[in-house]
């Protein structure tokens, strides 16, 4: 038997499982996280606040395993020229970001 095959096999029932995960968090992950992250929105506002650009720059900014968009909402208010490219293991956790960003007219 190959190993690289099993292993192959393995990571992507690995990663299915995850992506399982992340899709049934997907609905509360928000309210989630902030009750189990103490002080994420402190947290958050360092983060933007730390970020080394004018806030008119039109920047580019690719972010990896953006959930449900909280970091996201929060850059695009903060740099609204910026372009952003968001990218997450969980379509549905996509597809929440993006109603939100529609909703707010951030889309």
């Amino acid at each position: 038997m190959n190993c690289d095959n099993e292993n192959t096999i393995e990571y992507k029932e690995r990663l299915n499982t995850i992506k399982e995960d992340f899709a049934n968090r997907s609905t509360f992950y928000d309210d989630h996280i902030i009750k189990v992250v103490p002080n994420q929105g402190k947290m958050l506002d360092v983060f933007i606040n730390s970020m080394p650009f004018p806030s008119d720059k039109p920047i580019r900014i690719i972010e990896l395993g953006c959930g449900t968009g909280m970091t996201t909402g929060n850059i695009v208010r903060k740099f609204p020229n910026a372009h952003l490219k968001c990218i997450d293991i969980s379509q549905e956790m996509l597809n929440l970001a993006k109603t939100k960003f529609a909703t707010l007219g951030l889309l």
